[in-house]
């Protein structure tokens, strides 16, 4: 399944597309980036590694969410990337690799 996520100027938040990540075990993930000069090195250095706070369901305390980008081709306005999840608790981290290299 692929999961679209929209990212604004200055602004990435993806709290519901990264619980549906989660849930679905998603592996694809299409960035579609506004607002942005064409260019691989400003892509690059926008798509680094973001901390997302992700809110559960349930009455689990919150969790860190860290994904890191790899961008794997390049278009005018869409992006695919590869991205690795990790799921970041009190106890022992649980990672994913959605998509394998």
């Amino acid at each position: 399944m692929d999961v679209k996520v929209l990212i604004k100027k200055n602004d990435f938040n993806a709290i519901t597309e990264t619980r549906r990540l989660i849930q679905n075990q998603c592996l694809n993930l299409h960035l579609k980036i506004e607002n942005l000069r064409s260019g691989r090195s400003m892509v690059n250095n926008y798509l680094s590694t973001y901390k997302i706070q992700y809110i559960s369901n349930t009455r689990m305390r919150p969790l860190m969410v860290l994904i890191r980008f790899m961008v794997i081709s390049f278009q005018t306005h869409l992006l695919k990337v590869r991205f690795f999840m990790e799921l970041i608790t009190q106890k022992t981290p649980i990672s994913w690799e959605f998509l394998r290299l």
